[in-house]
């Protein structure tokens, strides 16, 4: 940890900043009249799992789809008015038509989160923040059989968190990511890795030298730094032109400033302490799973835009790490041919 804190000072990056979540408020501001209507004999399993139309709204505090962080979903499956099942976000008002490979993801979300569970649940509570309103989902299936629940919105549901990456990539893979925030708009200006792996480290990043290191009387260097049992090297190189653009290019396939936002929630713990614990949306596993931080494996990647925002990545869980290798390597064959 000594080493990940003096390669920080010695590139010049300080500590984390900004980009944080919405307050973590477990309870709905207090409302009024509570409605109950709910049918306690309905059943709570259902047999079929062909869906054949589909009705979810709800606000996720985890998830958004505008830089004004719209938290609001209204996703739908039915038919028109030829049959064909289409598949839309509401809100948005974009539609594909609908395949197996959604519905039946949709399925195994409403399975994994025990959702049938909920079926024939009505019970809301007038008067109260308009994001713990009424919320809740209907579901029919080929069978005759319908799940329908109806309750107060909780914004930091796991099972809505689910349903949104699901519709999310799935249109995405149509070619429509509305679904998905901007990306950051402003340009990179400052990247840092580092990353040890057993009694060897790497290090990338940039740095000001003396004037007497100075290269074509630039002392503001890129640096490649490596520590091994066979001794240390470094070589500082002028930054091309187009240094951060090609980086961010090569970040911007990895989707890591959307997992980044999006990994923040621990739902474990109820709280937005998953970063903290070393978990980044890159691996698939999370603090649920009870990984213990590496002996021999550590990874520091700090990227700083124009506009202030920042990703700060420090973790030793090699569930993370490893998911992390592709982007890493891509990103050392860039730097390595720069010196």
């Amino acid at each position: 940890m000594a080493a990940l804190l003096g390669i920080s000072m010695l590139f010049g990056l300080g500590g984390c900043a900004g980009n944080n979540p919405p307050a973590l408020n477990p309870e709905p501001i207090e409302g009024g009249t509570v409605t109950n209507k709910t049918d306690y004999d309905a059943p709570k399993e259902i047999q079929s799992r062909e869906i054949t139309e589909f009705d979810t709204t709800f606000v996720s505090y985890t998830r958004w789809k505008t830089d004004d962080r719209d938290h609001r979903f209204h996703f739908t499956v039915k038919a028109d008015a030829d049959g064909t099942l289409i598949a839309s976000e509401e809100e948005l008002g974009v539609s594909r038509p609908a395949d197996e490979a959604l519905l039946s993801a949709v399925q195994e979300v409403i399975e994994r989160n025990g959702l049938t569970a909920m079926n024939g649940v009505y019970r809301v509570t007038a008067g109260v923040d308009p994001d713990f309103g009424e919320g809740g989902m209907t579901v029919r299936y080929a069978s005759g059989e319908t799940l329908r629940f109806t309750d107060n919105n909780n914004p930091y549901a796991l099972w809505s968190e689910e349903l949104y990456d699901v519709f999310a990539a799935w249109f995405a893979d149509r070619g429509e990511d509305a679904l998905y925030p901007p990306a950051e708009g402003s340009r990179l200006e400052s990247v840092l890795i580092r990353l040890i792996d057993g009694d060897s480290a790497v290090s990338y990043g940039p740095v000001n030298v003396p004037a007497e290191q100075a290269v074509d009387g630039e002392t503001h260097l890129f640096r490649k730094e490596i520590e091994s049992p066979e001794g240390n090297t470094s070589a500082c190189v002028l930054f091309p032109e187009d240094f951060y653009e090609t980086v961010a290019g090569i970040i911007e396939q990895y989707q890591l400033e959307r997992r980044y936002d999006f990994s923040r929630f621990n739902h474990n713990s109820n709280s937005f302490d998953q970063h903290d614990l070393g978990y980044f949306g890159m691996g698939s596993m999370g603090p649920a799973d009870g990984e213990a931080d590496s002996e021999e494996l550590s990874l520091t990647l700090h990227l700083k835009y124009e506009s202030g925002k920042r990703i700060n990545i420090d973790t030793r869980k090699e569930s993370e790490i490893e998911a992390f290798r592709p982007l890493l390597s891509e990103l050392s064959d860039y730097f390595d041919s720069l010196a």
